[in-house]
């Protein structure tokens, strides 16, 4: 019986063995081996052989290899699997002409990718991490937990040590030996913070062809099953219709579809055309889902005129565990009382404090979100377009780098780890007990606690402790290093696309002008009482009226805007709001200019020198309106007749001024060669740099586009 449980069943045999020749040519020779050129089309549905069997990572779950993953999923395939996709051709069937290198414009449909662009198949070796490759460096007999602590110090990132709990580890093992295994198995329990990346933009040029290639083979074979009356002698016309539903249906693998559609279409011939029809039909709808699903773009108006192909990059975490939620009865179990002891109201008022301050807790850590995004736990997010340089040069440019998440953890603080709560919820516990006993001595006539300070000092200092467990977003690592996150996902990006020559950012005076107030609203009022905030543009039009704590006036029109709109005196006779207007409303700037001027070239640099990159600053080019202008006026005065000329030049004139900028605009950027591509796809990139970084602190970071 063992025997014939583990024997596998012979694989299928095709019906396009009974296939004439005369429709070989429509239908395809089927799907070759996949060690060779293979079309994209035949991987949907297609069932792996041998050795190529086991677990596969999508998104961070498991599959077999049985059940092939979609359109860019196809990389993460880990036991075999990308050896096969190094050597992968795609087949022009499905609009992918080109080595599978070329894959990398998927990126670009916002389809999640576990470990930055690591999972792609050809784009190398991607994100990585140092304290798993600091892990070869430990003795395999082991090493005194201080020699391995050195070790690890000395080449990966204290940040990332502490982020996976190496120190702790350490310390649990004392003066007792530290394998390379006990090591590796540690790790593999706390495993690196590998984001995940979604981007939205425009579906890329190449699905969009697949698919269109696709239909016109769907439309080719529908022709070719539906034309030819022979095939359909005997068969009415509604199961005639019907056919081409039972062909998706059984191309999907339901069998009653093709018992159906063998009932219709008896000669084998005409039976494969229709499923042929089926699973083009199948593919192409799946295609149409992909486009569907990439996430629309949102923020495009503010960028630089002139790029292309805009696209918003989200680096994402996973979520963290929330902490378990106490029921009443536990809470007063740990207090002392049993489930049937009367609780005194004080100790009632105690349990409900603390059942709320756990559920505020539980909630807050399932996720980060902001108003943003829609996608949750986003820990950086970047904003880039391609464009050309004046000397031809295309290249990546960088219109944003943001981390919403630790901007806010920057004003409000981040939750405590699980251990440093279950601490402080013990104290509170302890508290609360001796509260209890201080609340029972009391005077025998007067019924009055004898130690009444001492329970009111017991009080506030568990007053204190649930100010810190509620207080705060979720923790999240990248603290210092989230524009470096950035900035790698940019290069990496850069580096796998074959045209791009160098990868820049813009200078902070362009941030500044973009996002100067003065330029966009006349007046903007708050109202502290009411906590009420209104804007109004420049033709006197209220163009925002919400309620928005003072605490949070730097989420809509920055930091240093919150900071001088809230130390104006009131306004206006009733003394009920801070008014800005005029030159008032010029803020943003000095921070603006020091992160964008200052910290990103310095964390670029760093980044591309190990592979020879230098930053510099350079300009975008182009002309700016007022030289436009200057144009416009001399042909008006050279041109006293009104011609057809005339006025098709003005015309090209009008467009070229309407895209210009009032001064050509300034960038730091850092030319990338075919060699350092090359190499940067292939050692990959560290996820956290080692010391020596430009700290955060002190800096007036630029809010989010939509909240300025």
């Amino acid at each position: 019986m063992a025997g014939d449980k583990d024997k596998k069943p012979p694989p299928p045999k095709p019906l396009r063995e009974f296939v004439a020749p005369s429709r070989r040519a429509l239908l395809g020779a089927g799907p070759p081996p996949l060690s060779a050129t293979i079309p994209l089309r035949s991987l949907r549905g297609l069932t792996l052989p041998p050795p190529l069997t086991g677990p596969i990572r999508l998104d961070g779950t498991q599959a077999p290899l049985t059940s092939p993953p979609p359109l860019g999923f196809l990389a993460p395939w880990v036991e075999g699997g990308m050896d096969l996709l190094k050597g992968l051709t795609v087949g022009a069937e499905s609009g992918y002409d080109t080595p599978a290198a070329q894959m990398g414009e998927l990126v670009q449909a916002g389809l999640p990718l576990v470990g930055g662009l690591k999972g792609l198949a050809t784009t190398g070796r991607g994100l990585y991490s140092r304290v798993d490759d600091a892990l070869r460096l430990i003795p395999t007999k082991g090493a005194h937990p201080n020699k391995v602590a050195s070790l690890l110090k000395s080449n990966a990132s204290a940040e990332e040590l502490a982020y996976r709990q190496v120190p702790e580890f350490l310390a649990e093992k004392g003066n007792a030996t530290v394998t390379q295994a006990e090591l590796a198995a540690h790790l593999a329990a706390h495993p690196a913070p590998m984001p995940q990346v979604v981007t939205r933009g425009d579906p890329p040029a190449a699905l969009i062809t697949a698919r269109g290639n696709v239909d016109a083979r769907a439309r080719d074979l529908r022709a070719a099953a539906l034309n030819d009356p022979a095939d359909w002698v005997g068969v009415n016309n509604l199961d005639r219709i019907n056919a081409l539903w039972w062909a998706q249906e059984a191309a999907g693998g339901d069998a009653r579809a093709l018992q159906k559609l063998q009932d219709v279409a008896v000669d084998p011939d005409h039976l494969e055309t229709l499923l042929a029809f089926g699973r083009a039909q199948n593919e192409s709808t799946a295609l149409g889902r992909q486009i569907e699903a990439v996430p629309t773009r949102k923020y495009q108006t503010y960028q630089v005129p002139g790029g292309e192909n805009y696209r918003e990059t989200l680096l994402t975490l996973p979520g963290q565990p929330a902490s378990p939620r106490k029921s009443a009865v536990d809470i007063a179990r740990d207090m002392g009382y049993g489930p049937d002891d009367p609780l005194p109201l004080h100790v009632q008022q105690e349990i409900q404090r603390e059942i709320d301050a756990s559920v505020a807790v539980q909630e807050g850590q399932r996720q980060f979100r902001t108003s943003h995004w829609e996608q949750p736990n986003v820990v950086v997010h970047t904003r880039s377009n391609e464009r050309t340089l004046p000397t031809g040069e295309p290249g990546r440019f960088v219109e944003e780098v943001q981390s919403d998440w630790h901007q806010a953890g920057k004003r409000e603080g981040y939750q405590l780890p699980p251990a440093q709560e279950a601490d402080l919820r013990a104290r509170y516990n302890a508290l609360a007990a001796e509260k209890e006993t201080v609340a029972q001595q009391r005077d025998p006539r007067t019924n009055v606690m004898l130690d009444e300070p001492r329970w009111h000092e017991l009080s506030r200092e568990q007053e204190a402790i649930m100010a810190q467990v509620r207080g705060g977003v979720p923790d999240a690592p990248f603290k210092e290093t989230w524009p470096d996150l950035g900035l790698k996902q940019q290069v990496l990006e850069a580096a796998a696309d074959p045209h791009a020559q160098w990868i820049g950012h813009t200078s902070g005076a362009t941030q500044a002008a973009r996002y100067d107030l003065s330029k966009q609203l006349d007046e903007i009022h708050y109202q502290p009482g009411q906590e009420r905030l209104l804007a109004f543009d420049k033709s006197a039009d209220k163009v925002m009226d919400r309620i928005v704590p003072a605490d949070q006036l730097a989420d809509y029109i920055g930091k240093e805007g919150a900071q001088k709109l809230l130390a104006q005196p009131f306004d206006n006779e009733y003394r009920t709001s801070h008014v800005l207007r005029g030159a008032d409303l010029q803020v943003g700037g000095e921070g603006m200019k020091h992160f964008y001027d200052n910290l990103l070239p310095k964390r670029l640099e760093k980044i591309l020198k190990p592979f020879g990159g230098t930053v510099e600053r350079g300009t975008l080019g182009g002309r700016t309106k007022a030289e436009i202008d200057a144009e416009m006026d001399a042909l008006s005065d050279a041109t006293p007749v009104m011609t057809a000329n005339f006025r098709d030049a003005m015309e090209r004139l009008q467009a070229e001024r309407n895209a210009a900028h009032e001064v050509t605009p300034e960038m730091w950027f850092a030319r990338l060669t075919p060699e350092m591509k090359a190499r940067i796809l292939k050692e990959g990139l560290p996820l956290s740099l080692l010391l020596g970084m430009v700290p955060l602190s002190q800096l007036g970071q630029p809010a989010p586009p939509e909240a300025r």
